[in-house]
């Protein structure tokens, strides 16, 4: 049991209007969803399509919706409010940030600093970081364990830098993002020159930087390089998965989705509301318009410049084409049949 939680404390967690009913005086110790929760949870009703399940579920308390009308005779505290899954995020925010509390002001011993950084006094630094000279780091930031943070690099407010995170000189973070384990930002660009005189692919020199916006997440293990020249950029409020590939001279625009194992080549620019899901990749030098929305594993070779549109497939084309064709893919092997029928009753006919 890693926390407990009583009514009122609960509210304390929530900005919507509540309405209570039940057992008041409930002790929680836990939140699981419908199928998993056991006496002493708090689950939540998102609608009514899930009101049989939450009928049959064991949990203490439920967050259900204020419109709802039906009766949970098992459970001991009902809950009711206008949007449950908006008020059971406000409660786990809360509970996250008991649970992961971050020091404030707190250097550790082992930490190695700069003389010529400068750091906020409430910001904190873990055991092993490392931090380089002209660095500045900005109040309520929290560096974690082992985090390299380049030369003039310049970290805004309440950023948060989990362990082994590596960010590369003259890295700007914009204020309350946050950057995962294991991510590099700033790293040197994937660029080769073959020199017919060597016989070699020679590196092409990256001297450019890295850029993230305000409110950007970068999951664990994501890598985002610098650029050959000028700044690889990552837009406000953009959200990005764990190991995405963000190559150099990339422009990301604002409050974008990247799923996990994305890949965006060099010199790409994408517009704002964009959302690629999972392992989708695009080609270099491509433009792609605001709110475009890409399936999982697309491949997108071509510029998208009609904002809205929705795309899947290898390669890249209207979703609702690409679902006819996966649906006729499926009736390949009964149509080439019919046809292979229809071959041999047209030879025995002649």
């Amino acid at each position: 049991m890693i926390y407990q939680i009583a009514l009122n404390d609960l509210e304390s967690l929530v900005q919507d209007h509540l309405e209570i009913s039940g057992n008041k005086d409930v002790i929680l110790n836990g939140i699981a969803s419908l199928e998993l929760a056991k006496k002493g949870d708090l689950s939540f009703v998102q609608s009514k399509k899930y009101v049989m399940k939450a009928k049959q579920c064991e949990a203490s308390a439920l967050i259900v919706p204020d419109h709802l009308d039906a009766e949970f005779p098992s459970t001991e505290l009902i809950i009711r409010a206008e949007n449950p899954t908006r008020v059971m995020s406000q409660i786990c925010s809360g509970l996250e940030n008991r649970l992961f509390s971050r020091p404030v002001g707190d250097i550790s011993p082992h930490a190695v600093i700069a003389d010529s950084a400068e750091l906020a006094e409430t910001v904190s630094v873990g055991h092993f970081t490392t931090v380089s000279e002209g660095a500045v780091i900005s109040e309520g930031s929290c560096l974690s364990n082992n985090v390299s943070v380049g030369k003039e690099s310049q970290i805004g407010k309440h950023v948060f830098i989990g362990d082994n995170v590596t960010l590369a000189p003259y890295t700007i973070v914009g204020d309350y993002s946050r950057i995962y384990s294991g991510a590099v930002i700033g790293g040197p660009g994937f660029g080769y020159e073959f020199d017919p005189q060597t016989g070699a692919h020679e590196p092409v020199p990256q001297i450019g930087r890295v850029r993230i916006g305000t409110y950007v997440d970068i999951g664990a293990n994501t890598a985002i390089d610098r650029a050959r020249f000028g700044e690889t950029v990552i837009g406000d409020g953009t959200k990005i998965d764990n190991l995405v590939q963000i190559a150099h001279n990339v422009r990301i625009g604002k409050h974008c989705i990247l799923c996990g194992q994305v890949g965006i080549s060099g010199s790409v620019k994408v517009g704002d509301y964009v959302v690629f899901g999972g392992r989708a990749g695009v080609s270099d030098h491509v433009e792609i318009a605001s709110k475009t929305q890409f399936g999982g594993g697309t491949a997108v070779g071509t510029s998208i410049t009609e904002e809205g549109k929705k795309f899947w497939g290898v390669p890249a084309m209207d979703y609702g084409l690409a679902m006819k064709i996966a649906v006729l893919q499926r009736k390949l092997p009964e149509l080439f049949k019919r046809m292979k029928d229809l071959e041999n009753t047209l030879e025995n006919q002649t």
